[in-house]
């Protein structure tokens, strides 16, 4: 959150918003700024969050999604989920087989050797990645270390 916002949130600090206090308000404000981080977060990277499910077992779309919902309280809807477990398939990433149970057919998907390797890629950018964010907040910012 930008300074600004939070000097005007400072300064409007005891008084009421409607029938709301600034505790309640703050309160729902970081509830929904949570929210929205989380489904950014998720869906940004959601393709390395399904290969890592997908390591600990194989499973079926539907059981992804469950999973994604239960782990990050995330609902993905089919035409995210679905589309990407196809384009994740064609780059070689999964590989789906149909199984049938109870009479009912269904693909599980599998993570392949190149699936592995490119979690183990974007592991480490994003462990670099939040290296360089906790760097950049204990030094401060660009223009002070060059100045």
């Amino acid at each position: 959150m930008s300074s600004n916002v939070c000097k005007n949130l400072e300064s409007v600090k005891g008084q009421s918003f409607g029938v709301v206090g600034f505790k309640e308000f703050w309160s729902y404000l970081n509830k929904d700024l949570d929210k929205a981080w989380r489904e950014r977060l998720v869906k940004n990277h959601l393709d390395l969050i399904i290969l890592r499910l997908l390591k600990s077992k194989p499973r079926w779309g539907y059981e992804v999604n469950l999973e994604i919902r239960d782990r990050f309280k995330v609902y993905l809807s089919a035409g995210t989920l679905y589309p990407l477990l196809h384009s994740m398939e064609e780059k070689g990433y999964l590989q789906a087989v149909w199984e049938a149970e109870g009479g009912r057919g269904r693909k599980v998907y599998r993570i392949t050797p190149r699936g592995e390797e490119f979690l183990i890629a974007g592991a480490r950018a994003a462990e670099e990645f939040l290296r360089r964010i906790q760097y950049e907040a204990e030094i401060g910012p660009f223009q002070q270390k060059h100045a």
